[in-house]
């Protein structure tokens, strides 16, 4: 399922899907000023990384978007919860802006 058969890859629109629950559980974690769970931040970055390599879907939105990932896993990895807010900001801002323009 959300796989296209004949080239076994993960479609784009499932795995835009598949990251929508992981980031709302990352800022709502944030939201209650806790770091959200590890497996949690590594899946989504994980899941951020097969997204930019997507070529056609908003390209030019994708640099920002991985600097912002970098930066958000660099304030994780420093238990950082300010910067993981930051971070996090970034990273909504940039989707929106990408939806707005592409949805």
């Amino acid at each position: 399922m959300g796989r296209d058969r004949k080239k076994g890859k993960l479609k784009y629109k499932d795995l835009k899907k598949r990251m929508k629950k992981p980031f709302k559980k990352i800022r709502e974690t944030l939201s209650d000023g806790k770091l959200p769970p590890a497996d949690t931040v590594r899946g989504f970055l994980a899941d951020s990384a097969l997204m930019v390599s997507c070529k056609g879907y908003g390209d030019e939105y994708y640099e920002a978007y991985n600097v912002a990932c970098e930066r958000f896993g660099r304030a994780f990895q420093a238990g950082d919860l300010s910067a993981c807010w930051d971070a996090a900001d970034e990273l909504e801002r940039l989707k929106s802006d990408c939806h707005d323009r592409y949805k």
